[in-house]
């Protein structure tokens, strides 16, 4: 039996990999959603009154972690051999585009290819490879869920929003995040002929097979074709905190990905499996969004609108709050000798304590504490906290999305 080649694999794909990354397109989406970025980065300012780098790290950090989940997609799906012959890429960005209609989260190719699959085994049409397009939608999901679990946390911004109980306004906080994706993956060609630049592979590769069979003396090359993508993620947190709450969704992606990879490597050889995989796709990712809004609105709220609690809304990056372990919707309890319970009293605090101190905070009811070095003068302290106060200008939202057809028939019926 041939062993894999390592070497020359990640060779070969480390080379094509550097060339994608000179894609125009590339750049012109990291432009785009540095756009995004700039005015999320707008959000939060006006809300801190704080003026930074802010737009531009976030921009350079998406872009870094979108480089490393495509190289992670690009080894993926190079491993597992998926083509993008008999894909229908077209009909699933129509199908996609025709769901986001309904509403904006059927946009995600979970829905649209579930649907193609099964087009195809009831009407036969369209004519798509089933196992390779389920392994496609599971290796975009397993990149998706790293990146989410890395980074889905980062510039949260808080707002309000109406219980769906209690009727109460309760903070939550918007997590929303774009990656580029610079991917490569595989086409074919037929060759009559095997050139010396090939390199071989073993005979159980590729493990999702093309459905097509060449003529007698041909076979088929693979070859690496750069694509960019995108990728992104919208959630709200309520009971838990943005860090918790992206962990959890990433893990539970994770899971659901390698559930679909391996439906997806048993369609191959079992076709009754082939359905139950796309039915899977469907309703086991809109599962896992269903049961993650019911732990969030069923969970005790981290802080309520009215309530006396010198709460913290916000942690800036990179700050003496963030180095200690605090987190949004901890309560702040004493600085050093000096208990907090208002700004002024954090301010107090911040100019009186020693160099050294220690910071008390509650979470869910039990105290934490960390300890840590000032490195400026009293007066120009600074914790990197954003309490919850009468002043802050928190904007109230919905926890509904709109559809796009709901959004032209607003707009219709208004003229």
């Amino acid at each position: 039996m041939k062993v894999f080649p390592w070497k020359e694999f990640l060779s070969i794909l480390a080379n094509g990999f550097l060339v994608s990354l000179l894609s125009p397109l590339l750049w012109i989406i990291a432009g785009l959603i540095g756009w995004r970025y700039y005015r999320l980065a707008q959000d939060r300012n006006n809300l801190t009154g704080y003026e930074g780098w802010y737009t531009w790290r976030s921009v350079l950090i998406r872009v870094s972690y979108g480089i490393i989940g495509g190289w992670i997609g690009s080894m993926l799906m190079a491993f597992l051999g998926l083509s993008i012959n008999g894909l229908g890429i077209s009909n699933l960005w129509i199908t996609a585009i025709f769901l986001m209609m309904l509403h904006p989260r059927f946009v995600c190719f979970a829905y649209g290819g579930a649907l193609i699959i099964l087009s195809s085994l009831i009407f036969g049409w369209p004519h798509v490879n089933g196992p390779t397009l389920l392994a496609l939608i599971g290796s975009l999901h397993l990149v998706e869920s790293v990146l989410i679990g890395l980074a889905g946390q980062n510039g949260a911004l808080p707002i309000w929003i109406r219980h769906k109980e209690s009727k109460e306004w309760v903070l939550g906080y918007r997590m929303e995040h774009f990656w580029p994706l610079p991917l490569l993956l595989l086409g074919t060609e037929v060759t009559e002929k095997i050139s010396s630049a090939t390199v071989g592979m073993p005979d159980w590769w590729p493990l999702f097979p093309l459905q097509e069979v060449p003529f007698d003396g041909q076979g088929w090359t693979y070859v690496l074709v750069p694509v960019v993508a995108a990728l992104g993620y919208a959630n709200v947190a309520i009971s838990s905190s943005p860090k918790s709450k992206s962990r959890h969704s990433g893990a539970g992606l994770f899971i659901y990905s390698l559930i679909l990879l391996v439906l997806a490597w048993l369609s191959v050889h079992f076709l009754w499996v082939l359905p139950i995989g796309a039915l899977f796709s469907a309703l086991g990712h809109e599962g896992l969004i269903q049961l993650e809004n019911r732990f969030e609105w069923q969970g005790k709220p981290m802080i309520r609108e009215g309530e006396n609690t010198f709460q913290v809304v916000l942690i800036e990056e990179d700050s003496l709050a963030e180095e200690l372990g605090m987190e949004p919707g901890d309560q702040l309890v004493s600085l050093g000798d000096y208990a907090i319970n208002s700004t002024e009293d954090l301010k107090e605090a911040l100019f009186w304590s020693p160099k050294e101190f220690v910071l008390k905070w509650l979470r869910q009811g039990k105290m934490r504490e960390g300890r840590g070095v000032f490195s400026e003068p009293g007066a120009q302290r600074r914790l990197g906290v954003l309490p919850l106060s009468e002043d802050l200008a928190i904007p109230y939202a919905s926890t509904e999305g709109i559809s796009l057809g709901s959004r032209l028939w607003n707009r219709i019926v208004k003229k």
